[in-house]
């Protein structure tokens, strides 16, 4: 301060409640402290008081870390802990919360004063020399927790430099300038973007890569925004799941879809893995050492596009085949009328005539409701809508009713719900269609049974309410190298004629909708064929937007 400075106007009454003398007595006097958590220092707790007076009269290095935002005050002998960026006696470091003085360094610094404040833990610590820390030298602190009546109430913070020599400090500085420029190496290297989140999700810092990658300016842009508003609504919940997973311990992983400020779409594979604090490794509580949480993310736009691709190529595919089996059909009621009418044009009896043209319009008719069930498979709505799982499994069998006849299949239907799914009705037709068709090739050889079943169930996983499908057959079977891959693209069993992609595509659409596909099946001598069974929630799916 300048001799020639005028002093603050003080009240008398601060003076009186902080009586004690030095720089940072009358700083902390004439602070603006009504724009603070603390309030007016009229306002002030005997105890708060008692520890402001205390540190000013020491000759020892202290600050006090008060309330849950550790509201700084500090001692003259303490100015030189500030970090370079709050040096100037006249910066507002008097009065800011740790995390804001301490930004560079909060997250080692961080856990440790939560310890003491909710805790109530003690920590000395000798020789720490912190990234960008005071001055580069060696620091020696403690952190002690202030009590008020059994509780804490802030943290008590004692500060010295270490008193090793300068060749040894100079070594260990060099240690840490050598670890963070390997450090900043590798984040510089890599294509991945990479952000480190609070326990809330909100985004601490990111890498230089990730900030370009996504089109962001700046950190300050995104610094302490939750990272999952950046994300498409239909993504967050896997990502809210994979961020419960790191807190608890686990690794997580989701993945999700990214908006540029240029309006560009891209995608993006995340994994999410705890970073722990070393001081609480003997914690009974495995959680309680989790401090923040690492997020490497991996752009898979291509992955996607190319998946996209492979979607319609397979739904192309199998309007293909659902032609093929409609063709089929309608031909055989189609030649029958042929017929019917031709005898109808050469009969000269009355009776025999209406007889003819009875069984003629009877064949019609079957024509007709093939038609219209095939109209059910023809465009996807927009929207989830209900069905009953029986409206589902008719509109499949009167498609292939040809086929199960000439396969000599027979089929058997056992249980039965009235429950009614809200789904996109038009993608699990699809899905049962290929179950269905799938099931009848199976036994092309030797006939057998098809058993169709539905009944209300829950996920024993999740806990949510639905329906189960059950499609069965008494087919070969398939062995377990088989039914390991069933589900991957391109892996099929029927040669040229199958693409490979039915299955994994059914399985693509009843995971992103919140269901569930799996399968038994069996080769033995005395008990072969497969069943598959599909789980489907009662609520909607989540709204997503159709690219069909």
């Amino acid at each position: 301060m300048n001799a020639h400075a005028r002093p603050p106007h003080i009240e008398p009454s601060v003076r009186h409640l902080i009586p004690a003398v030095g720089a940072m007595a009358d700083r902390i006097r004439a602070h603006a402290w009504s724009s603070t958590a603390l309030g007016p220092i009229q306002g002030w707790s005997d105890t708060l008081l008692a520890c402001i007076n205390l540190i000013l009269s020491s000759p020892i290095s202290i600050a006090i870390f008060w309330g849950p935002r550790y509201t700084l005050l500090y001692n003259d002998a303490y100015r030189p802990f500030i970090p370079n960026h709050h040096s100037n006696p006249d910066a507002e470091a008097l009065g800011c919360s740790g995390e804001e003085v301490w930004k560079d360094i909060w997250t080692t610094l961080g856990p440790e004063y939560d310890a003491v404040f909710h805790r109530g833990e003690s920590f000395r610590e000798h020789n720490i020399l912190l990234p960008h820390a005071i001055n580069g030298t060696l620091q020696n602190f403690t952190l002690t927790p202030i009590y008020n009546r059994g509780a804490v109430v802030g943290v008590l913070s004692e500060a010295a430099e270490s008193p090793l020599q300068d060749d040894e400090c100079a070594r260990v500085q060099a240690t840490l300038r050598t670890s963070e420029e390997r450090i900043r190496q590798i984040l510089a290297s890599t294509r991945d973007c990479i952000k480190v989140l609070d326990l809330d999700g909100n985004i601490l810092s990111m890498n230089d890569e990730g900030l370009a990658r996504l089109g962001i300016a700046d950190i300050s842009v995104v610094e302490h925004l939750p990272w999952l508003s950046f994300w498409r609504v239909n993504n967050r919940q896997s990502a809210e799941q994979a961020l419960r997973t790191a807190r608890f311990g686990g690794v997580g992983t989701c993945e999700g879809s990214y908006i540029t400020p240029t309006g560009e779409e891209t995608w993006w594979e995340n994994t999410i893995t705890p970073i722990r604090n070393d001081n609480f490794a003997n914690s009974a509580d495995e959680s309680s050492n989790i401090s923040q949480l690492l997020v490497v993310s991996r752009e898979i736009t291509r992955k996607k596009l190319t998946e996209d691709a492979l979607l319609k190529s397979e739904r192309l595919a199998a309007l293909g085949r659902l032609a093929s089996s409609i063709a089929h059909e309608i031909n055989n009621p189609l030649e029958a009328v042929t017929n019917l009418l031709y005898l109808a044009n050469h009969s000269d009896e009355l009776p025999q005539i209406h007889e003819f043209l009875s069984i003629a319009e009877r064949e019609i008719r079957r024509v007709s409701v093939i038609a219209n069930q095939t109209l059910r498979f023809h465009k996807q709505t927009k929207d989830p809508r209900a069905v009953t799982c029986d409206e589902l499994l008719e509109t499949v069998l009167s498609i292939y009713h040809g086929r199960i006849l000439s396969h000599r299949v027979r089929v058997e239907r056992r249980r039965s719900t009235s429950q009614k799914i809200v789904c996109f009705d038009g993608e699990i037709r699809q899905i049962l269609n290929n179950l269905v068709s799938n099931a009848v090739d199976s036994m092309s050889a030797h006939g057998g049974r098809l058993i169709l079943s539905s009944q209300s169930a829950t996920d024993w996983k999740t806990g949510e309410s639905g329906v189960r499908i059950t499609v069965a057959d008494t087919g070969s079977g398939m062995s377990r190298e088989t039914r390991n891959h069933i589900f991957e693209a391109f892996f099929t069993t029927k040669g040229l004629g199958g693409a490979g992609l039915g299955l994994w595509l059914s399985k693509e659409i009843i995971d992103r909708d919140g269901g569930r596909l799996n399968v038994r099946s069996n080769q033995g001598p005395d008990c072969n064929g497969t069943v598959f069974t599909l789980f489907l929630p009662l609520t909607p799916p989540t709204p997503q937007t159709k690219n069909n």
